[in-house]
């Protein structure tokens, strides 16, 4: 039986069951939106982390020697209203949902979470998930092309993701396990580059590397309803 359902009466015959009004907010999954200067957490995510115990989030990266590495941005509601790492927490006025303000330096030190803040809305929104590790919930940091390189000169020779583009518009997406040689490839077979933007994949085996690869273009044919002009077929998907 559900436990949202609840035994109110009872005689010799029958067991009455009484269906207790729900928020549709409440049921939903717990969601995060990056917004310019803020985060809004959602009605579903407000109840699950009982933030009307709180006045204030800490926003928390895994410690880490390489800022390619982070994947996982924590909220750690505190009761604390001083210091640094302390951000103030807004409820609106209709009680559901809560914005956390003041990020403008966070979206400076984490550029993939600044890359998705000048995202499209739908790519805004961000699940929340609980981590068997600490019982915290976070938001996943999925590469997206969150470095920027004109001069070519300049690719460093490290495992990524990328993007080449060209006035504009995606040329090509792939991965690779050296940056600087695959450019140096593509180059050669006469692509039009004025820049290239990629994610640094030191982190991920070959298999991660190749499974991203195939999620963004999955996305790109999603929106244009085909691949860029040099990619001649989507990306290989290795785990299921």
């Amino acid at each position: 039986m559900n436990d949202d359902l609840k035994i109110v009466d009872k005689n010799n015959n029958f067991d009455f069951i009484d269906i207790e009004k729900q928020s549709g907010f409440a049921r939903k999954e717990p969601t995060v939106t990056i917004r310019d200067m803020a985060i809004y957490i959602s009605c579903s995510a407000v109840v699950k982390m009982n933030l009307k115990d709180y006045k204030t989030m800490r926003l928390s990266l895994r410690e880490t020697k390489d800022e390619g590495h982070i994947d996982r941005l924590y909220f750690r509601p505190s009761k604390e209203c001083s210091g640094k790492s302390n951000y103030l927490m807004h409820f609106d006025s209709r009680g559901i949902g809560v914005t956390v303000s003041g990020l403008k330096s966070v979206y400076e030190q984490v550029p993939k979470l600044k890359k998705i803040r000048e995202g499209r809305f739908n790519d805004r929104r961000l699940f929340l998930k609980i981590c068997d590790q600490t019982g915290l919930y976070y938001c996943q940091l999925k590469s997206n092309f969150e470095n920027k390189v004109i001069n070519l000169d300049l690719i460093p020779e490290v495992p990524a993701v990328y993007k080449i583009m060209f006035r504009g518009t995606i040329q090509n997406i792939g991965e690779t396990n050296n940056l600087r040689r695959r450019l140096k490839e593509k180059e050669i077979e006469e692509i039009p580059i004025d820049h290239v933007e990629y994610s640094d994949m030191s982190h991920a085996n070959d298999e991660q590397r190749k499974d991203c690869e195939w999620e963004l273009l999955e996305d790109y044919k999603k929106e244009f309803y085909h691949y860029p002009p040099h990619n001649k077929q989507g990306g290989r998907k290795l785990k299921n």
